[in-house]
C-alpha cells in the first residue's frame, strides 16, 4: 500500500482512517439514525436521495456494501458513504451515495479523495466509480478534483421529485489513474 496523499488519509492508533482531523469508520446499525439524519439535509433528497431505515439495515447487511461514516473528533458523524460492489471479482466499486453534514464548505473534495485512497487501498480494486445528476455543479467539481473523470451521459436516467427527468453523469476514477497522480 503507497504512503496516502498528505493532508487526507492516513491510519490511526485504532486501525481506523483518518481524515485531517476526522476519522473515516464503518457504520453499524446504530448509526443508521446518524445516516438518515445527513441524507435528509436541506437539498440532498433531490440531489441523493434517501432511505428508510429499514432499507439501510438491508444494505448494510448486504455482500459488497460498506457505509463510511466521516466522524469528528467528538465522534459525531459529519458525512456518509455508501459504497457497493466490494469485493467483486471484476473489481469494480460504486459509490453510491455520499452526503455531509454541513456542504458547500470544500470538505467533499476530501471526504472524496479519502474514499478513493481507502478503495485503492486494495489493490483487488480496480475501478472507482459514480454518477452525477448533471446539474449538480458542485458535486461535478468535487469529484474532478478528487479524480474522477467524467465518462459520459446516462440521458434522462433519474425521476425527480417533481416527476421530470434529468440525466446523469457518469464519473469514474482508474486504480491507473490514481497510482499515477499520486505516487
Amino acid at each position: 500500500m503507497r504512503a496516502a496523499r498528505p493532508g487526507f488519509l492516513s491510519v490511526n492508533k485504532s486501525g481506523n482512517f483518518s481524515v485531517n482531523a476526522n476519522e473515516l469508520v464503518e457504520a453499524g446499525v446504530d448509526d443508521i439514525p446518524a445516516v438518515m439524519e445527513i441524507e435528509r439535509g436541506e437539498g440532498y433528497a433531490r440531489l441523493v436521495g434517501k432511505n428508510s431505515a429499514d432499507e439501510h439495515r438491508a444494505l448494510m447487511g448486504s455482500d459488497g456494501v460498506s457505509y463510511l461514516l466521516l466522524k469528528d473528533e467528538d465522534g459525531a458523524a459529519q458525512g456518509f458513504a455508501l459504497l457497493t460492489g466490494l469485493g467483486s471479482p471484476d473489481g469494480i466499486v460504486l459509490l453510491q451515495r455520499i452526503a455531509l453534514r454541513m456542504p458547500g464548505q470544500g470538505n467533499g473534495q476530501v471526504f472524496l479523495s479519502a474514499l478513493v485512497d481507502r478503495v485503492f487501498a486494495d489493490p483487488a480494486h480496480f475501478r472507482f466509480w459514480l454518477d452525477v445528476l448533471e446539474h449538480n455543479d458542485r458535486a461535478r467539481r468535487a469529484c474532478r478534483a478528487a479524480g474522477f473523470v467524467e465518462e459520459g451521459i446516462l440521458r434522462e436516467s433519474r425521476v425527480l421529485q417533481n416527476g421530470q427527468r434529468a440525466n446523469l453523469v457518469v464519473m469514474s476514477i482508474l486504480r491507473g489513474d490514481w497510482l499515477t497522480a499520486f505516487m
